[in-house]
Parts: C-alpha cells; structure tokens; sequence
C-alpha cells in the first residue's frame, strides 16, 4: 500500500473517530447531563460526575479545538453544549468550560479562563458567567466568580 493511501485511510480514520467522540460527548451533554441551571452540587452528585466526564471528553481532544480557537465554528460547537456565544465573538482560551452558564456577547474577546463554577466549603458551585457586548477577557484573567458579569466594552486583565 502507497504512502498516499495511508494517508487517506489516516483521514478516514481520524474523521471517525473524533467525529464519534464528538457524538458521545453531546449524548453524555444532553441526555445524561442535560441543562444544568444554578445550583450547588454536593462530592458524590451524580450530575457532577457526568459533567466531569463531558469535561474530560473535551479535554481528551483539546488539540482539535486547538484548530477552532478564534473562529466561528468554536463559537456554534459551545451553542451545541448550551452556551449563549455570539457568532462573531473571538475565543481563543482553552479554559472556557461549564458552557449552560456562559454568557459571551457580540464582538466579545476571550482569552483568559472563562468558567461558570466556584468551588466553596467542599461543594462545587454553578453559577452565569457573562461577558457584554465589546468587552474583553485578558490572557492572565481568571473569571469563575459566581454571578459574575462584565460590562459593555469593558476589559478585564
């Protein structure tokens, strides 16, 4: 067999196979998981541990989304797991997690960590994260504060 079709049996397979973890990251996403609203998970929660697994399914082929950093195609996969991100939104960072609490508006630019959870007294807490119309998340900020939200235009180092 020819280095070509080698090549082409490669695409194949990768097509496959992370086209068939994407499908199992949204069927643990939406049928065991489903929309997560505000709420204090407790160690042991059984929504937890299945929000951790779509966490770790999406951390298991971060270097393919390594490609979609900063276009709108990372833009619509985070609307397929329940985030509110406007199409010409610019997110680069690769710690934007805990997508049912996301808020990220029109010409919004993330680069820094981006989540919707605090951890406090032994429990995880979930809680609507926001980023306005024009305003920008720097590479060195951390924003997982609970009920956070940046203003219009506005920018956060």
């Amino acid at each position: 067999v020819s280095g070509e079709a080698h090549t082409a049996l490669f695409g194949v397979y990768f097509a496959i196979y992370f086209g068939c973890r994407i499908i199992n990251m949204l069927f643990w996403k939406w049928v065991l998981v489903g929309r997560m609203r505000e709420i204090i998970l407790k160690p042991g929660d059984p929504r937890l541990l299945c929000s951790m697994h779509v966490q770790d399914e999406r951390e298991a082929f971060e270097s393919i989304f390594k490609v979609l950093h900063g276009s709108s195609l990372l833009n619509v996969f985070l609307c397929t797991l329940g985030a509110e991100v406007s199409l010409d939104a610019i997110i680069t960072s690769t710690a934007v997690t805990d997508w049912d609490f996301l808020r990220i508006g029109k010409e919004a630019v993330i680069e820094g960590a981006f989540l919707g959870h605090i951890f406090d007294n032994f429990s995880m807490e979930f809680k609507n994260v926001e980023a306005g119309p024009g305003s920008k998340v720097g590479i060195g900020a951390h924003l997982s504060v609970s009920e956070c939200s940046i203003g219009k235009r506005s920018y956060l180092a």
